[in-house]
């Protein structure tokens, strides 16, 4: 599954999956509903959609996730 992140929304369109982004903003949005078992990381995909980066939520998930791989352990 790992290998979706390397495709973008023009892999897809360009083989007729246009009209799955009338759907879903995003590959990300789409596999993460079609394939809810499967622990999707957004910030992996080619590119997000910047309705993506707008929740604080989303921000927040990136920076502890940078953080935890950096090693930082606490935030003052």
């Amino acid at each position: 599954m790992s290998d979706w992140y390397g495709v973008s929304q023009k892999d897809i369109g360009d083989r007729g999956g246009r009209g799955l982004f009338k759907q879903y903003a995003s590959l990300y949005e789409a596999l993460k509903v079609i394939y809810p078992e499967y622990p999707w990381e957004a910030q992996q995909f080619v590119r997000m959609s910047s309705d993506y980066w707008a929740s604080l939520d989303h921000r927040r998930e990136c920076l502890q996730r940078i953080g935890t791989e950096l090693g930082i352990t606490e935030v003052t």
